[in-house]
């Protein structure tokens, strides 16, 4: 087992070992997406959760388009932001709340020397996370996030409130391609 990967043995199904048998190549720097564009080292936080027992974490991504879905401050109550059938995506349900929100931010780029993926988390190796402080390496700045979502090549969707509850629904039913179909019609 390579270093980078944390990986427990109660950990294993059907599923995870097949992606533990996926060759998973540590990249050699990741981005991290902030609306803070005055960042000079990265501290471990509790901040943003995917996981409580994980603890306080940077997160990186192997590429700068996934990081550029977090230059907008929001939450799951009102976005959804991941990858369907090789594309990445974000839903908002509040256009004008987000457009509001939206002062851009930076994309930084990190050494991936002190990061580890766990494959049993949500987005599994699109996100990296390290428990020690990190120096950025380079730093790019973005007047706009949703702008600079839509250069990198995220397919932004403003739906009602309605569109997105159901489709919350649907993907906790399981019921994702009938989900994205709400989305991408």
């Amino acid at each position: 087992m390579r270093n980078y990967l944390k990986f427990k043995p109660k950990d294993i199904n059907k599923n995870v070992f097949k992606l533990f048998c996926m060759d998973i190549t540590k990249p050699k720097f990741l981005y991290h997406g902030s609306p803070n564009k005055n960042i000079a080292i990265f501290e471990p936080r509790a901040e943003s959760i995917r996981d409580p027992k994980e603890g306080p974490v940077i997160f990186g991504a192997p590429d700068k388009v996934y990081a550029s879905m977090f230059l907008v401050p929001s939450d799951d109550d009102w976005t959804s932001k991941g990858q369907f059938s090789g594309q990445y995506y974000q839903a908002i349900a509040d256009e004008k709340r987000y457009r509001e929100l939206d002062k851009g931010g930076a994309i930084y780029t990190f050494s991936s020397e002190s990061f580890e993926t766990d494959l049993t988390k949500s987005m599994k190796q699109r996100e990296w996370i390290s428990r020690k402080p990190v120096k950025p390496i380079k730093k790019e700045v973005y007047e706009s996030g949703l702008e600079a979502m839509k250069q990198l090549g995220v397919k932004v969707v403003f739906v009602t409130s309605d569109v997105f509850s159901e489709f919350r629904q649907k993907l906790r039913s399981g019921l994702v391609d009938e989900a994205f179909k709400l989305l991408f019609p």
